[in-house]
């Protein structure tokens, strides 16, 4: 301190009384050599040229030098970098302001973060509540369903009853629950099915990844741009590791694969300590090109007991031949068959030859299906009633298969030769006829129908006479319909031709009702009905039959299928 009052109070050389004041620290090189850097107030005032700018007070090198910047030294080509550092200085200490805006930005975050966890903990737990499986809630739904309360008061509040009313009681409520034991056999299944889905939908597994990332990332969280570029690139490489990570996990995750929780935790946290370099060093093309795996976590329990029997039986269909006989002999497979069989207008035998494979294929599947519970009632299968019928030898050849189908052709072209069913159809009753008709030749024709059963009339009289009738011919190509005979009405569709030498039809008959109708298979896009005038009376009719009637070589009109039912599809 007395080396600085010492140094204030340095004197003029020229001016001995007065103290220096100024020192000049620009442009000093090019100053004559003799003359004093030093100035007082009188070297200022005697110096006409004196350009202040040069200069620099005494005073401020001396109170200032130690603790700030000075402006104007050193001397250097650009002034105004130590006019901006002293500027700088003159700010207030933005250390200690920092310091509060961390503390400050780390406070809230930890208020923000609790607040937010607390939130996200209230609601988890409630939706636990409600989306997860609970014992209470199975318990009380298997109770109200199987009426397990009223058999327990039944046992326990029997007093002053005879065994024998207690048996009464007893009986009443088995013949009720027998009752509608379909019924509860299906809310059963579907509280298995609930249960099992809630069992299987808490996921800790994604929560510990969110976990872990929300901990990796507090770890970034930085105030200074060196760091925050430096974290940039490390966050890249561990968002890529992580990545890596997560798939690795998911992987393995797969619920196919029954792997505990212990276990992919553990997985985890290694997979976590690696080596980045390792992990990086994976390919990121996982997946096969236009691949991705199956969302097997959606599946609940029994859906994946499923696919893993049908996995096995896969495997065994595919390597044990006796296996294969197995299945293809078993009841349900069998039952689908004959099913399917008797549905002759909807499959042709290509499609029942794939679905018979189809079935075996799934077979697995096919166990929840109770075939014995189909409703086949409906259905009466009453070709093998069916006998053709002709009044006298003729050019008719009529053969009745194996499958009591019926082939019916024409050896000439010199008449329409006829046959008829000797089957009478009940007015109460519905029925449907299939017919295959082929065509080759032009002037053939094809005649089906009804007729009235009167052995004189069928004797001198076509069939056709009636007007229960629809007459097919055989015209460039095209089957198609030839004149009015009863059957003339468009029901459906916009004209009854078909480019084609086969044809199949569905004759569907409903006395009762006045129906009698014909469509083209397998799709039924064209329909004929009766006209208006024959249809009103066609009930009063009696001993109607069906009829066919073929003319023309190559002309044939074959019975494929009779079923008497309950209601038309």
């Amino acid at each position: 301190m007395d080396q600085i009052n010492q140094d204030k109070s340095l004197k003029c050389a020229k001016h001995k009384k007065k103290q220096i004041e100024l020192i000049q620290v620009i442009n000093t090189q090019n100053e004559n050599q003799n003359q004093s850097f030093f100035y007082c107030p009188g070297c200022i005032y005697e110096d006409q040229s004196f350009d202040n700018s040069k200069y620099l007070q005494l005073d401020e090198i001396l109170d200032e030098g130690h603790k700030n910047v000075i402006k104007r030294w050193p001397p250097i080509n650009d002034y105004k970098i130590i006019e901006k550092l002293s500027n700088l200085c003159l700010m207030e200490d933005a250390n200690a302001m920092m310091q509060d805006k961390i503390v400050n930005f780390f406070n809230k975050l930890r208020d923000d973060i609790l607040s937010k966890l607390d939130i996200m903990q209230k609601k988890m737990v409630e939706l636990s509540l409600q989306n997860t499986f609970q014992k209470q809630k199975l318990v009380k739904q298997y109770q109200d369903i199987s009426n397990i309360i009223t058999l327990r008061q039944l046992l326990l509040n029997h007093e002053g009853e005879s065994s024998e009313e207690l048996q009464t009681r007893y009986k009443q409520l088995v013949k009720e629950m027998e009752q509608k034991k379909d019924q509860t056999t299906n809310h059963l299944q579907s509280l298995l099915n609930i249960s099992q889905t809630l069992q299987g939908n808490v996921n800790f597994e994604h929560a510990a990844q969110i976990r872990n990332r929300i901990i990796s990332q507090i770890d970034e969280i930085t105030f200074f741009n060196q760091d925050i570029s430096q974290n940039n690139s490390q966050h890249a490489n561990n968002s890529s590791c992580q990545q890596i990570v997560d798939q690795i996990v998911t992987l393995v995750s797969n619920k196919t694969n029954f792997c505990s929780d212990a276990f992919l935790l553990s997985l985890r946290e290694q997979l976590q300590k690696t080596d980045p370099l390792l992990l990086t060093s994976i390919s990121n093309k996982i997946f096969q090109e236009n691949k991705q795996p199956i969302d097997f976590y959606k599946l609940n329990e029994e859906q994946l007991q499923q696919i893993s029997e049908f996995v096995h039986h896969s495997v065994n269909l595919a390597e044990d031949k006796n296996y294969e006989n197995q299945i293809k002999d078993s009841t349900q497979i069998q039952s689908l068959i004959t099913l399917i069989g008797s549905e002759s207008d909807l499959f042709d035998d290509e499609n029942k030859l794939q679905l018979k494979k189809f079935f075996i294929e799934i077979f697995p599947f096919l166990k929840k299906i109770n075939i014995n519970r189909i409703d086949r009632k409906n259905i009466q299968n009453i070709l093998p009633l069916i006998n053709f019928k002709q009044l006298n030898p003729c050019n008719l050849v009529i053969q009745k298969n194996e499958d009591h189908s019926y082939q019916i052709k024409n050896q000439s072209n010199d008449s329409a030769y006829y046959c008829y069913s000797d089957l009478i159809l009940d007015v109460n009753k519905k029925y449907i006829f299939k017919f295959q008709v082929k065509m080759k030749n032009p002037n053939s024709f094809a005649f089906v129908g009804l007729t009235r059963l009167h052995s004189q009339q069928l004797a001198y009289n076509h069939p056709v006479l009636d007007n229960f009738s629809l007459i097919l011919t055989y015209e460039n190509s095209y089957i198609k319909k030839h004149s009015n005979s009863g059957i003339d009405n468009q029901f459906k569709g916009s004209s009854f031709q078909f480019k084609s030498e086969e044809l199949l039809l569905e004759l569907r008959i409903d006395l009762q009702n006045n129906i009698l109708q014909i469509s083209d298979l397998p799709k039924k896009e064209n329909m004929l009905a009766l006209t208006e005038n024959v249809a009103s009376v066609l009930f009063q009719e009696k001993n109607l039959v069906m009829y066919v009637s073929v003319r023309g070589e190559q002309c044939e009109c074959n019975l494929l299928e009779a079923k008497q039912v309950n209601q038309f599809q």
